[in-house]
């Protein structure tokens, strides 16, 4: 039987962790158990000043991933650098455990990019969750960075209204917040090393006419990537 202890000490190592999911042997069953200590890990604390901000997306193609953070001065309102990764998927799509899909490359982005954000935008649920931490609180445990998750969906909990803008409610607690964008919503919570009002205000500087101009210009970089593996393939 696996102490309280040595499994604390194994969860506090990401390139452990990484290293199981590259060999196909992180269970189902550790994930939950990660997922569940990231949850009571996930330091809400307020975030007083911020300039930039940097958003991280991932696209596919084959087995390939294609993990891109692009930084923006929400003062400037303008990207200052981008970056990408690549690497084979390493872990099947599954319902709430698209941490371990795309997770360990967020990570790696945010440790390698020598240039640093004050706070991430991902593209992923955190706190509103049902174990209280996706993928959003999985990168900002492992990176130590403040990140916040923006979602196009909601996963977990209930909503309640007021005008544009609404709580994740789930048992009780506030998990996140709603807020409408043009035609849209986009559901917000805690990543991890920040709190919930932080984290919109956060989001909302980073808004730019209907979209969050980060993440959107991530999500353009990613799939940029992926095209032209695509388009070298065919060739």
């Amino acid at each position: 039987m696996t102490s309280s202890k040595q499994s604390k000490k194994q969860y506090y190592d990401f390139n452990k962790i990484y290293q199981k999911i590259l060999n196909k042997n992180f269970t189902v069953k550790e994930a939950r158990e990660l997922q569940r200590f990231i949850s009571q890990n996930l330091n809400e604390v307020p975030l007083s000043n911020f300039k930039l901000v940097a958003g991280i997306d991932s696209s596919y193609y084959k087995n390939k991933i294609i993990t891109s953070i692009v930084f923006y001065d929400v003062s400037g309102k303008k990207i200052v650098y981008q970056n990408y990764l690549i690497d084979k998927v390493n872990f099947p799509y599954i319902p709430t455990l698209l941490f371990l899909r795309e997770g360990p490359l967020h990570v790696r982005i945010i440790v390698e990019t020598e240039l640093k954000a004050d706070a991430y935008l991902i593209d992923g649920h955190g706190k509103a969750h049902p174990l209280r931490a996706g993928l959003a609180s999985f990168v900002g445990y492992f990176s130590k960075m403040p990140t916040i998750g923006v979602a196009k969906s909601k996963l977990f909990g209930s909503i309640e209204w007021s005008n544009n803008e609404g709580n994740i409610v789930a048992e009780n607690e506030i998990i996140g917040k709603v807020i409408k964008l043009c035609n849209r919503n986009l559901y917000i919570s805690v990543g991890c090393n920040i709190d919930l009002e932080s984290s919109v205000n956060v989001f909302k500087a980073s808004i730019v006419g209907c979209e969050c101009y980060p993440l959107t210009k991530a999500h353009e970089l990613c799939t940029k990537i992926a095209n032209d593996i695509k388009e070298k393939s065919i060739k």
